[in-house]
């Protein structure tokens, strides 16, 4: 009939409108259920495994020169998970001839640490701030990008952007770059005896590439540039490009900074006994502590048995599940 017609043109009639397209059921049953969580617990289970074995075969030495007032603690991890008693050291002394540092905490000391097991190069050496705070939002904005990046900028700019006198203007020179990150530069310095550590490759391509010097440095008048500012750290050909400062201009994200200082291309043998000097001094506050860590790096990194055994107890609990899933009796 005609209302028929008119009905049958306004239905979609195709095997998608009816619904009719092939199709593939899924029974979510208690047999199908255990076999995917066995499946997932076993996959987790193994990647823990090895998760965990890399954690253990990366060897390691943790030097904590200044402790917090409240000992160790877990956002500043000075003790990972995994750490034996004979890779931390905090024997640190304060040298008997005396030394002359730009702040009044400043202070040489000696350590001698005695390898617990042979470390083969390269080995990495980083240095660890915590509690340590680099992510507020007004220190991570004390910057001025364009300075950075070798560009002129107007004293207007700079007040704007690089809040406080003291991170634009010292002993009456303009400072440049200026800002709270720039002056703020970790300063502590790390010797071994009879070795080299080199002090490349620590930072990011990427981030050295964000810094240029200005066409006039460093003859620019009244100007102090950080290699006036942090000698030791800041190389004078170099300027902002010196690793160690692009390192350090790369802000944490959490209550503690963890940065690369450098490279030891030398074997460490077992019961090795080696003598470390620091420099210290960076100020920190009697909540933070100041560590250096020479560590072995493999396929996940150096010493932290935590994802190992975070992967392993999930998996775990993925095969307790499935065999409670296999086992257990329906409802008749």
């Amino acid at each position: 009939s005609k209302h028929a017609k008119y009905y049958q043109e306004l239905v979609n009639l195709s095997d998608y409108g009816q619904q009719a397209l092939w199709s593939k059921p899924i029974t979510i049953d208690r047999k199908s259920t255990a076999k995917v969580l066995l499946i997932i617990g076993t996959v987790m289970f193994l990647v823990g495994m090895v998760a965990f074995m890399q954690s253990r075969a990366a060897g390691q030495l943790r030097i904590v020169y200044h402790s917090a007032r409240n000992g160790y603690s877990n956002l500043a991890s000075e003790r990972p998970m995994g750490t034996t008693d004979k890779e931390m050291f905090n024997n640190c002394s304060i040298s008997s001839g005396g030394y002359s540092g730009k702040t009044n905490s400043s202070k040489l000391l000696e350590c001698k640490v005695k390898v617990p097991r042979t470390m083969k190069p390269p080995i990495l050496i980083y240095y660890g701030l915590g509690q340590f705070y680099q992510n507020f939002v007004t220190y991570i904005k004390s910057e001025v990008p364009k300075e950075l990046a070798g560009k002129q900028v107007s004293e207007s700019m700079r007040e704007f952007k690089c809040r406080g006198k003291h991170t634009r203007e010292k002993d009456g020179k303009q400072i440049v770059p200026c800002g709270s990150k720039a002056t703020s530069l970790f300063t502590d310095r790390l010797e071994i005896t009879g070795m080299t550590i080199d002090r490349t490759d620590v930072a990011w391509p990427s981030d050295v590439a964000r810094y240029n010097n200005p066409s006039d440095y460093p003859q620019r008048p009244n100007t102090m540039w950080m290699k006036d500012m942090f000698p030791e750290i800041v190389d004078d050909g170099l300027g902002v490009k010196t690793e160690a400062f692009a390192t350090w201009m790369r802000p944490a994200a959490l209550g503690r900074v963890w940065n690369n200082y450098g490279w030891l291309h030398e074997e460490l043998k077992e019961d090795q006994e080696i003598k470390l000097k620091i420099h210290s001094e960076f100020e920190t506050p009697d909540g933070s502590s100041k560590m250096f860590v020479l560590t072995q790096r493999n396929l996940l990194g150096g010493r932290h048995h935590g994802l190992g055994v975070s992967l392993m107890l999930c998996g775990a609990i993925c095969l307790f599940a499935a065999l409670t899933a296999h086992y257990i009796k329906p409802k008749q």
